[in-house]
């Protein structure tokens, strides 16, 4: 903060005077002027690097700091839509638009998009051309992926590879459903969780260990509320791809959640 209170920049870590202390000793200009006109420093304990993460995202949304560059600007995603060609089959296709709401899925860049259409093609056994994956006429024939069962070329019924279309949608819209994430908490007597309904970050909370949760909507009664933007989104689907599945717990499945959380750190 600087000498009248106003926060000038916003930051996570893992250790706090470590990361103080290789901004006021870097040589790069920016960092320079941001120890000069340092007056104080603060900082919130979180327990996991998520909440870390989201934490630093509403400061910086919220306050807009001086010397924050990331998260500032805004881009359009690219996300993978759906529709029915002429002979009835549902393709599938990675476009960039503003309207990510409509959206089965986004990414933030190209190559996760195109990374993701063609994990659904081996894992649902698309066509690749139907996925957008190639612009050809015909058979597919893409370089990597072998699946297609020939609904290119009319040997597959379109309500068979439809069918296989439907479950890559529904594996998509997992973000759109009502879970939690839990994580560890800010001590050994604590757990945290972050909340989401419909698809839409709720905010984060923190609870004793011993504390029983046997509802899926007395999570609401223990966080503290959040906006949902552009990148909480990023944050939280970042964190889904890189620990899979295993870290959400959907609303039918709250009532386990006893011995779910990581250990605290």
């Amino acid at each position: 903060m600087d000498q009248k209170g106003k926060i000038i920049y916003a930051g996570k870590a893992k250790n706090i005077k470590q990361r103080v202390t290789s901004h006021f000793y870097s040589k790069k200009n920016s960092e320079y002027l941001l120890a000069q006109e340092t007056y104080r420093i603060d900082y919130e304990v979180t327990g996991n690097e998520l909440i870390a993460l989201l934490l630093e995202s509403e400061k910086i949304a919220k306050h807009y700091p001086k010397f924050n560059q990331a998260q500032k600007k805004v881009q359009n995603p690219f996300c993978i839509v759906s529709y029915q060609n002429r002979a009835g089959a549902k393709q599938l296709v990675l476009i960039r638009s503003k309207y990510k709401d409509s959206a089965l899925d986004y990414f933030f860049t190209r190559a996760k998009g195109i990374e993701r259409l063609e994990q659904l093609c081996e894992d649902f056994e698309l066509c690749p051309r139907f996925c957008g994956l190639q612009e050809t006429t015909g058979r597919c024939s893409h370089y990597k992926i072998t699946s297609c069962h020939g609904v290119c070329i009319k040997e597959e019924e379109v309500a068979d590879y439809n069918s296989r279309v439907d479950q890559a949608i529904a594996a998509l819209t997992r973000m759109h459903q009502d879970f939690v994430i839990p994580c560890a908490g800010r001590s050994e007597q604590e757990n945290a969780v972050v909340l989401v309904r419909e698809g839409i970050y709720r905010g984060y909370g923190y609870m004793e260990k011993e504390k029983q949760i046997t509802t899926f909507e007395e999570f609401e009664n223990i966080i503290i509320p959040q906006k949902n933007s552009y990148h909480t989104k990023r944050i939280l689907k970042s964190h889904i791809r890189e620990n899979g599945s295993a870290c959400l717990f959907p609303a039918s499945t709250a009532f386990e959640m006893s011995t779910i959380w990581p250990a605290s750190v």
